[in-house]
Parts: C-alpha cells; structure tokens; sequence
C-alpha cells in the first residue's frame, strides 16, 4: 500500500463492527468449530468410518458458515475493521486457509491437529469476544450508527493526508473538485447544479461520505468502472515507459511515448464523458450539456488522477430484504386458492423486483473490489502512470 490507513471511528466504522459481530454470531462460526473439535476427539478415542464421516461433515458446515461473509466485507471501510482489530486470520479466506494448514499439514497426528484446531479456537473466541465487546460499548456510548436502509446510496471518497494536505484550504480545494463533479453530472441528469449532501467525515485519511439516489449512484460508477478499466489496460504503457527510461534512449524517443500516453489518457477520457453522456443525459440544452461534459471530464482526470495515487473511491448500495415465499392454502376452498394465487402473483413480480435490485447492487459492488486491488498493488517508490494531466482537457 501506498499509505498509512489508520482508525477514525465514523458511522460507517460503527456499521462495519456490527456487521462483524453479527458475522460470527448469525453464522455460529464458534459453535461449527466446537463440532470440529468434538468430531475429532470422537474419532481419536474410538476410530471409525463413521466417525471420520462426521468429521468431514463438520468441516465442509463450517467453511459454508465462514464463506458466509458480509456482503460489503469487500470495502476498505470494512477491511479497516478487521485491520485495527488484528482479524484477518479469523475472518472468511484468510481463516479457511489457516484452517486447511492445521488440519491438512502432513506428518501431523491427529492429536497434534486436534491441538491446532483447539488454538484456532482459543484465539477465534478471544477475538470474538472482542468484536462483541467493541460493538456492544459503540451502543453503550450511543455513537452514531451507519443505519444504512434499501433504497440508499453512499459515495465515498478516501484520500490519503498526505496526499491532500492538512490545512483548510487543502480540504476545500479537494472538496471543491467533488463538488463541481456532482453539480455538472447532476445538472446533466436533470436534477439542477444541486451539490451533494455530505453524509458523515473522517479525519484518518480524509474520507467524505457522500448521499446519492440510484440514478446518480448509478451514474458516477459507469463513469469510474470505466476509468478503472483504462487504468488496467494502460498498465502496459507504464511498463514500456520504465522500462525505455532504464535504457537510456534518446530524449527524443522518450518525449514521443509520453505524447502517446497522453493521447491514449485523453482519448480514454473523452470517451468515457461522451458515453456518460449517452447514456445518463436527462438536460434538453444540449449547448449546456456540452459544457457539463468538460466540466465533468476535468473533474473525471482529477479521479483518475487520485486512483493512480492510491487514493480509493466506494460506491455503496443497500440491500433490499429477499421476499419470502408464501405458504400453499389452507385447504381446497376456491376462496384459500385465490388467496394464495393472489400472493404467489404478488411475490413472483417482488422476486424480480429484488433480483433485478441485486444485479445492479452486484454490478456496483464489483467496481469497489476493483479500486481496492489498483490500491493495494501501487507501491511508495511507484511513478504515476499519468504525469501530464493538467493538459489532459
């Protein structure tokens, strides 16, 4: 990683530790390792098939109860939780690999794997605990809660100190570029030069927290899918452009890839303003529309720019509850019939109102493991893939 990510508890902060919390208890990760271990000193005091059975039994339950991870457990103001509180060995991946090791590591007998999987649950119930513990003092405290309901839309945007500044001025001027990108998308779907509402701020990296609806969620994740992208596909650009600066060609050699890179930055750029454009337009002053779409693509660079960086941007959607099922009537009576023809009508037309929600929600969530990866894979000593972006208009 690129920069420090230190704690600063938010309502998200406070979100993301109940989500966790809720993780182990609605899972019942502690007791499926309990039937592990059980299972397993059955099968060392008296040894059977059966017994084996049942302790492959118990593994295959409890890893289906590890992978039943939060859904927003791919975010970083999620991952921060995990981080500070040292869980990532007891925490979905990471805790089924090191489970694998104890119980797959050859040469072991099976006392000594007993042994392994009795400390994994040692530590497992002391961070559980913690986390309980934690989540239950956020309530006791009434701090403020991320109470975060279907039909709600978060933007964040998380920026290192170090990069941003720390004076007044440096937070306006960042905040300034956030705000001229949401007045011009805004006006450009319709909604008027309306400024966004600011959620919730942290002062650990300067993290803003920002209100959406669908369209505008929407909206600004086609733009930054899309900006993503042309950062992967651009990576070998990078490449070609270390690797003829530790040749030591000709300046004028090198001048010319870096005009290229321009030029495949810009066109990159132009395009994903046009297609926005295209796609999300709700303005019928095209002569205006014409000025929001500069104005969005030089706020757009400002995005890329930061993303090279290693900033991180997260775009978050609440999910809606799954509708449940209705019951078969009571009896044979025309009049029970109708009823439950009246309600299977009802929850076949929610069932695709919800699966319809979750795709998009899905198409969301897949740009925030995205941003996450470009994040943690730029290192310190890394040169920006773009140099020139105050010509990038």
């Amino acid at each position: 990683m690129i920069w420090n990510r230190s704690l600063c508890l938010t309502p998200q902060f406070n979100y993301a530790v109940s989500q966790l919390r809720d993780y182990y208890e609605d899972n019942e990760i502690l007791s499926a390792l309990e039937v592990v271990t059980v299972s397993l000193q059955n099968q060392i005091s008296s040894p059977s098939a059966e017994r084996t059975l049942a302790f492959r039994s118990a593994i295959d339950e409890l890893k289906v109860a590890i992978r039943n991870v939060p859904y927003f457990s791919n975010l970083e103001t999620f991952k921060s939780v995990i981080r500070e509180t040292k869980g990532f060995d007891y925490f979905g991946e990471e805790f089924e690999k090191n489970l694998d090791f104890a119980i797959s590591n050859q040469g072991l007998m099976p006392v000594e794997i007993l042994s392994s999987l009795n400390l994994i649950k040692k530590n497992l119930t002391v961070y559980v605990s913690k986390i309980t513990s934690l989540a239950e003092t956020f309530y006791d405290l009434d701090v403020e809660y991320d109470d975060f309901q279907f039909g709600e839309y978060e933007f964040s945007a998380l920026l290192p100190k170090e990069l941003i500044g720390h004076t007044v001025s440096d937070i306006y001027k960042e905040l300034s570029h956030l705000d001229k990108l949401f007045k011009a998308l805004n006006e450009m779907l319709g909604y008027g030069a309306t400024s966004p509402e600011v959620k919730s701020i942290s002062s650990s990296w300067w993290q803003f927290f920002l209100n959406l609806d669908e369209t505008q969620i929407a909206a600004i994740t086609f733009a930054i899918e899309r900006i993503v992208n042309l950062y992967k596909t651009s990576l070998e650009i990078k490449k070609l452009r270390e690797d003829t600066k530790n040749l030591n060609l000709d300046k004028k050699i090198t001048e010319l890839i870096e005009k290229e890179i321009d030029k495949k930055i810009k066109a990159g750029m132009k395009k994903i303003t046009a297609d926005l454009r295209k796609k999300y337009q709700n303005n019928n002053d095209d002569q205006r529309v014409n000025e929001l779409e500069t104005q969005i693509r030089q706020e757009l660079i400002l995005v890329a720019k930061r993303l090279d960086q290693g900033a991180i941007y997260e775009v978050k959607a609440a999910i809606p509850d799954k509708p449940i099922e209705p019951l078969e009537a009571d009896d044979d009576s025309a009049e029970s019939l109708a009823e439950f023809e009246i309600s299977k009508k009802s929850y076949q037309e929610n069932l695709k109102n919800y699966e319809e929600k979750m795709k998009f929600i899905n198409s969301i969530n897949v740009v925030n493991t995205d941003i996450l990866k470009i994040s943690n894979s730029i290192k310190l000593d890394d040169n920006e893939l773009i140099t020139n972006y105050e010509n990038i208009e």
